[in-house]
């Protein structure tokens, strides 16, 4: 019978050879994915048209509004589980409020 240690060696072997060729080799795909994703629906105007604020107003150099729209890209999918998530919760009030 194999021992904990044993197992979670084997699992952090797993793991790594996941991450390292699976994961990471399909990672610029997915990021593609996301950005025709924003190009269908209009949101990649939005990105180009907030850099030149950040260049003219803000001062940011080419580096800087790449990470802007990296942290834009990456972090967009959160705005969007929080607003189904409030919906949810405001639709168990009103439910809870319309059974008494």
């Amino acid at each position: 019978m194999p021992t904990l240690k044993a197992i979670a060696v084997e699992f952090k072997e797993v793991v790594s050879k996941t991450i390292g060729h699976l994961i990471i080799p399909l990672l610029p795909l997915y990021i593609f994915g996301i950005f025709l994703t924003m190009t269908y629906s209009g949101q990649v105007w939005c990105i180009m048209a907030a850099l030149a604020p950040l260049a003219s107003i803000l001062g940011f150099d080419s580096d800087q509004q790449a990470l802007m729209i990296a942290l834009y890209i990456a972090l967009d999918s959160f705005g969007t589980a929080c607003n189904v998530t409030g919906d949810g919760a405001i639709a168990l009030v009103v439910d809870k409020l319309r059974k008494r």
